[in-house]
């Protein structure tokens, strides 16, 4: 027998469905074209599974039997029945985020450099790297500020204090 393979997100998914069909016809008047709705949603998760409906029927019922084990409340006795049936339970769902995340990382990797590059030719002055505090920052473009007006304005400033020292002496 080939070894069929189900994901373990198609399993909660199956259970779900199931466990909201069995609270529908629980109710007092059970709406049957929600039912049917859900019952079209789980034969689309198993025909994804496999096109036999002999296989398709003992997932289903394992599912549904293992719903109610009391002994643990998650998917692994869900698991552990498909698994004594010869069925492999995969985990693809954690492998798909880290292969997206990887192909989004290497598509924007070049961007993000050229703008740290950008970032850092138009921001060294204004910017250290030590201080992460905003007042700090704040401070410190402001001393920036002052240095680059006192550098521009440093003549007109040294005549200023001779001539206010010599009006002081009074010379």
């Amino acid at each position: 027998m080939d070894e069929t393979k189900i994901e373990l997100i198609d399993i909660i998914r199956i259970q779900k469905w199931y466990m909201d069909i069995f609270y529908q016809e629980d109710d007092d008047y059970p709406n049957y074209r929600i039912i049917g709705q859900k019952n079209r949603h789980i034969n689309r998760i198993l025909n994804k599974i496999t096109n036999n409906k002999e296989i398709q029927n003992n997932i289903y019922n394992t599912i549904i039997h293992y719903t109610w084990d009391n002994t643990d409340y998650t998917f692994k006795p869900i698991c552990d029945g498909l698994r004594k049936l010869g069925y492999k339970i995969v985990n693809t769902y954690k492998e798909k985020q880290k292969e997206k995340n990887k192909k989004y990382y290497q598509e924007n990797k070049e961007n993000r450099k050229e703008y740290q590059k950008n970032w850092n030719k138009n921001h060294k002055d204004k910017v250290l790297k030590n201080n992460r505090n905003y007042k700090n920052r704040h401070k410190e473009e402001l001393i920036i500020k002052k240095k680059e007006w006192y550098k521009k304005n440093k003549e007109k400033i040294l005549q200023q204090q001779k001539e206010y020292r010599k009006n002081k002496r009074g010379v």
